[in-house]
């Protein structure tokens, strides 16, 4: 994904999981080496979030991304749309409407109903989740 053909690729485009996954399918790569891509190149700020049975194995996260720690440290947040998967066991597909305060520690109270939009990709005991701001 070479790095003036992806800027280009997303230049003027509001944010959304739809730019994600046109951008894959665009340079023929997974969804999830375009999202860390994205982080380093794109447009607007993202996190990154994989975790396996539960617990959190990697983030990653644009440099203006508001937030930069997680809740819990390592343990997948119950209140995310992730925590939805590992926890309750409901696939929510397509993107859903999350808090600051259901992802993120050090959240002021002038930023609790700070919202967010998580797309979680789950498979089995893994999951992935494109966190943003609108």
């Amino acid at each position: 994904m070479p790095e003036e053909r992806f800027k280009k690729f997303v230049l003027r485009k509001k944010f959304d999981f739809s730019v994600i996954k046109n951008l894959s399918e665009h340079f023929h790569t997974s969804i999830t080496a375009t999202a860390i891509r994205f982080v380093d190149l794109g447009n607007h700020p993202i996190m990154l979030v994989f975790a396996e049975n539960g617990k959190i194995k990697w983030k990653s996260c644009s440099k203006d991304f508001p937030f930069q720690y997680l809740l819990y440290g390592g343990k997948v947040p119950e209140d995310s749309v992730m925590g939805e998967y590992f926890y309750k066991n409901r696939l929510l597909t397509g993107t859903e409407d999350v808090w600051a305060v259901d992802w993120f520690d050090f959240v002021t109270d002038r930023n609790i109903h700070r919202k967010f939009k998580e797309h979680c990709i789950p498979h089995k005991n893994l999951a992935f989740s494109i966190i943003w701001e609108l």
